[in-house]
């Protein structure tokens, strides 16, 4: 176990840059040098504050999952970042990050967030992942026309009105909802598949759709996708 980082400013060619699983607590200013790392991965160590990688300014993939961070701060420097991981942390509020319009993943799953927020520049971002957070409403996600994976699983939405946030993404493909209130109806499927026609995944599950429908004029119809409007209960919809 390394319980801290030593000096590394020497290794001028550095790339890559693995400490995970280490007892670290803090990022010392002695990465200076490392002029072209690419990877930084610090995952599961006891570091509680995002600090000292400003000089930092090649990295592509920063892994700081597993931690004790309590706020995302002082990454702004890091214009050219393309996966950024804070899952399992102390965090509670989404900021710091809008110089980062070259991020596409973000987890920032099982923290202490509720509300999502401060993701209008991240226009290039492809998978979000905020699950297992405490965040009851979907929001300010208009601008994320890259997105094509939304993660929002394990937390408190309760209404399929929410759902019409998303219709605007035509790019998202990928969604899961399970581990949600909502997610309890015995109809939960199917309202969420009226709801974004362009979906190809649904949680963990692949969405295979039928090859006819029977639509209101009563004639079968060879158009895949189309549901079968009696199969389906509109009235808690």
């Amino acid at each position: 176990m390394i319980p801290r980082l030593e000096s590394l400013g020497d290794l001028v060619n550095l790339r890559d840059l693995w400490l995970a699983n280490n007892e670290i607590r803090r990022i010392k200013p002695i990465l200076g040098g490392c002029k072209v790392l690419r990877t930084l991965e610090l995952g599961a160590n006891r570091i509680k504050k995002i600090e000292h990688l400003e000089m930092l300014t090649s990295l592509q993939n920063l892994w700081l999952g597993k931690n004790r961070i309590m706020a995302i701060e002082n990454l702004s420097a890091l214009t050219t970042l393309r996966k950024l991981d804070l899952q399992c942390n102390r965090i509670t509020q989404i900021q710091g990050l809008d110089s980062l319009v070259l991020l596409q993943e973000l987890y920032l799953s099982h923290n202490r967030i509720t509300r999502i927020e401060n993701l209008e520049n991240l226009t290039s971002l492809e998978i979000l992942d905020i699950s297992n957070n405490q965040i009851p409403k979907l929001e300010n996600l208009s601008s994320l026309t890259s997105l094509t994976d939304l993660w929002m699983n394990h937390n408190l939405l309760t209404s399929y009105e929410e759902l019409s946030i998303l219709a605007p993404l035509t790019q998202l493909t990928t969604l899961y909802l399970e581990g949600n209130p909502l997610a309890r109806d015995s109809q939960y499927r199917l309202k969420v598949l009226l709801a974004l026609p362009v979906l190809l995944q649904l949680d963990a599950t692949e969405i295979h759709r039928p090859s006819y429908a029977v639509v209101t004029d009563g004639v079968p119809h060879q158009l895949p996708g189309v549901l079968k409007p009696s199969t389906i209960d509109l009235s808690s919809f």
